[in-house]
């Protein structure tokens, strides 16, 4: 799963909150609790795994990506604060490149 962190750091094995599109605080319907397995810091084409990645990176977190299916918010699992997640995305873009396909035998 990749991600930005926005504040603090994420360390490799730390249990974290992920929190999907449908989250609302109070209800614990899109709420799921895993472990970062592994974490990686993306080097242009390269992934470094690493112990930690501090705020302002991009990271890879393996482990938790059966839990996200399109967007999430993800906290520690010990912050125990009314969290809100940061809203969906919305994709509203065209189609960069259009390819025609006709099969050589047709039958």
């Amino acid at each position: 799963m990749l991600g930005k962190v926005i504040s603090g750091t994420i360390k490799r094995g730390d249990n974290l909150k992920i929190m999907g599109e449908n989250y609302e605080p109070g209800d614990q319907e899109d709420v799921f609790i895993k472990e970062a397995t592994k974490i990686y810091l993306l080097q242009g084409r390269y992934k470094i795994e690493c112990e930690e990645v501090t705020a302002g990176n991009y990271v890879l977190i393996s482990g938790i990506d059966q839990a996200v299916s399109k967007t999430a918010t993800i906290v520690h699992a010990s912050n125990t604060s009314n969290v809100h997640i940061m809203s969906p995305l919305k994709y509203w873009s065209e189609p960069v490149v259009k390819v025609a396909i006709e099969p050589l035998i047709p039958s």
